[in-house]
């Protein structure tokens, strides 16, 4: 089926079409924005039938809308509108033209293939599947790696001023046997709190995130405790 006017998929899995590709498509005389001001007033309604987007007309980049219409187009901006199916349906069919029974019965056909997806081959399955391998791959890497490098950021806070209560033991020799580090993290974290000094955290891969204070609360908090 040769494509008419570009259809596509918006994130809520609706598809959509965009209103200035509909309105020229449709071999509209006037311009956009009166033609569409004219259809909204057959009770489509913003936000629930359409959105409006407003953009650079120069580089077609989105713009944020400020201020009122006449202002953003002064400045350059166009606006656009992106509809859903079924207003485009009904728009076309509105124009009573044979281009737009034309394009009308198109989006029905376009419709059809989306609701009805035709069944994949055995090879296409097979590739499909392989992307999708992939894919998964790529996920399972970028993890690996966001860990690696959280721990390396955990391995690197043991040298500056915050520290945990496990780096601390290990960088002062203390038996881990002879003190309870929930007891040391709540005695810390207590100081901190008196002193208005502040609690770090880093990520463990195995604990999730732990608390981090500074080397001179430690020492305190060990010395209390005769470690």
């Amino acid at each position: 089926m040769k494509e008419l006017i570009k259809v596509e998929t918006n994130k809520n899995n609706e598809q959509v079409v965009s209103g200035r590709e509909l309105h020229e498509k449709l071999n509209i005389d006037s311009n956009y924005t009166t033609w569409f001001k004219r259809m909204c007033e057959y009770g489509f309604t913003e936000n629930v039938d359409f959105i409006e987007l407003w953009s650079d007309s120069k580089n077609g980049n989105a713009v944020k809308f400020e201020g009122s219409a006449q202002r953003m187009s002064a400045k350059g901006y166009e606006v656009d509108h992106i509809l859903k199916l079924d207003m485009a349906k009904e728009i076309s069919m509105i124009q009573r033209s044979e281009i737009g029974k034309k394009i009308r019965q198109y989006f029905i056909e376009v419709e059809k293939k989306f609701r009805n997806p035709k069944p994949m081959s055995v090879p296409e399955q097979l590739l499909a599947q392989a992307k999708l391998m992939v894919e998964m791959d790529e996920r399972i890497t970028s993890t690996e790696d966001s860990v690696k490098r959280l721990e390396h950021n955990i391995r690197r806070n043991v040298t500056n001023d915050h520290v945990t209560v496990i780096a601390y033991t290990n960088l002062n020799n203390i038996n881990p046997k002879s003190y309870n580090s929930s007891v040391v993290g709540r005695k810390a974290s207590k100081m901190c709190r008196d002193e208005n000094l502040l609690i770090g955290k880093v990520v463990d891969s195995k604990y999730g995130y732990i608390n981090t204070y500074p080397s001179n609360v430690l020492d305190r908090v060990f010395k209390s405790m005769n470690l």
